[in-house]
């Protein structure tokens, strides 16, 4: 039988529950529950009680009135929960508790909160919110779902988190905090207002929170995506897809050449919190070749690679997998195999982090990738080819370019990729950022301008 499990302690008929009860009670009054059993096996009356059990929770929940857009009181819990995760030893070997940390605090989000302001004539204190934000968040990015979730807090919404059911220690750890502050009395505001819950991606509960939602965030891969929009909405629900993409970096020969700690150490921030399964991640490393020779940007490629390797070995995370190297190897030979590299000198490096040079980038090779601290290196003599490429091979699913920009890294090089993407690569949703800085999440996200579209027009 399913059930829906509320992560953070919700009022259920005014008590506090973990389990929404589904299944007549037993004698001690504990709900009865089956996690074992499939649903292929629950009968009718009992299929019947679950949907009559979530959808009289789910009416009572939306008529909680939502809160004012910027509210003060939303903007203490944040910085609470930022101060938390900064300041608290347990945190600091996660890095993505880290990065999520720095990104909540108050300085950083005012910054936000104004760029966002500068896009638009409109004053965004004076929005509306929509009503019910329902999220469905990604297995293997786990902890993304917070970023959304807290552009929906500021503009006031309800919010129903549905968080996959695969666990991982960060998430774990972060919900823990969550619900601690949730239990805080001068947040009961907060939380009676945003639940986070867990349930089989097979149950019926989906396409009941779907029949009531005012706006779906759908995080995850393009099926997944596509399974969540094909259930009924109101007619005015707004959609926000974030479904399958990648990402590049760009750096010159003569950066990699003498800047190989520093490259190393912006490209491991950008690969490291989420082990480079973020959209945003770079999977392709573009190098302009200008100034050395093959065999010097050889060498120097190999030294750049064995120091990302060394701080893979050094990560106190869950970095470290010995399976890695073999994900990695097979990958080649997959390459190899379907014609996209030739084995003989494709390999750069082969470690907790590999590199493997390709003669042209392609969707076939990019269907092959699968993260984990493998990168594709394209080495190329002008910025023309890298927009070329990136104008013919997949551009809807191009997310972030991230390109070192600092006065001492040729920014003729960034100018020409800035001018050249915006002629060539015709969508709009797709990022450029300063290396090191990709996973910095912005109110603008593929496209969409949460604090505007979050809100009632």
């Amino acid at each position: 039988m399913d059930n829906i499990h509320f992560l953070c302690p919700c009022k259920v008929n005014g008590d506090f529950v973990r389990t929404l009860p589904i299944l007549p009670t037993s004698q001690s009054g504990n709900a009865i529950v089956d996690d074992s059993a499939h649903t292929h096996a629950r009968t009718k009356k009992s299929a019947h009680i679950y949907k009559h059990s979530l959808e009289t929770w789910l009416s009572d929940f939306i008529k909680t009135q939502p809160l004012p857009a910027f509210y003060s009181l939303s903007f203490h819990f944040i910085e609470d929960l930022s101060k938390k995760l900064l300041k608290n030893p347990q945190y600091r070997e996660y890095p993505e508790l880290i990065a999520l940390g720095f990104w909540l605090r108050k300085s950083n989000l005012s910054k936000k909160i104004d760029s966002a302001k500068n896009k638009r004539e409109e004053h965004i204190e004076s929005q509306q919110a929509l009503g019910l934000v329902a999220h469905f968040t990604p297995a293997n990015v786990d902890t993304m779902f917070i970023y959304s979730w807290v552009a929906s807090l500021l503009i006031g919404n309800l919010n129903i988190v549905r968080v996959a059911s695969q666990d991982s220690v960060s998430k774990v750890l972060l919900l823990e905090l969550i619900n601690a502050l949730f239990a805080e009395s001068r947040y009961e505001e907060i939380a009676s207002r945003n639940v986070f819950v867990s349930y089989d991606k097979l149950s019926d509960a989906s396409q009941i929170i779907c029949a009531k939602a005012d706006a779906r965030m759908m995080w995850g891969g393009d099926a997944s995506v596509a399974q969540i929009q094909a259930l009924p909405t109101k007619s005015h629900t707004k959609d926000f897809s974030f479904a399958d993409k990648y990402s590049v970096a760009i750096v010159s020969d003569n950066v990699i050449s003498h800047s190989i700690e520093n490259i190393a150490q912006r490209l491991w921030r950008d690969t490291q919190a989420f082990q480079q399964q973020a959209c945003s991640s770079p999977r392709v490393l573009y190098v302009i070749q200008q100034e050395t020779s093959k065999s010097e940007l050889r060498k120097a490629l190999k030294a750049l690679f064995a120091k990302l390797a060394q701080m893979a070995k050094a990560d106190k995370g869950d970095w470290p997998d010995i399976g890695r190297t073999n994900e990695h190897l097979l990958a080649l030979q997959n390459l190899a195999l379907g014609q996209l590299c030739c084995p003989d000198d494709a390999l750069i490096a082969l470690n907790l982090v590999s590199a493997i040079s390709l003669d042209v980038l392609s969707q076939d090779a990019l269907d092959r990738h699968s993260g984990n601290g493998l990168f594709y290196v394209r080495v190329v003599s002008s910025t023309e080819i890298v927009a070329d490429e990136l104008a013919n091979c997949l551009p809807d699913k191009l997310q972030t370019v991230s390109i070192a920009i600092e006065d001492d890294i040729n920014p003729k090089i960034a100018d020409s990729i800035y001018h050249l993407l915006g002629q060539r690569v015709k969508h709009e949703q797709y990022r450029v950022q300063a290396l090191g800085e990709a996973l910095d999440f912005s109110f603008h996200w593929d496209g969409y301008d949460l604090l505007r579209q979050l809100a009632k027009n």
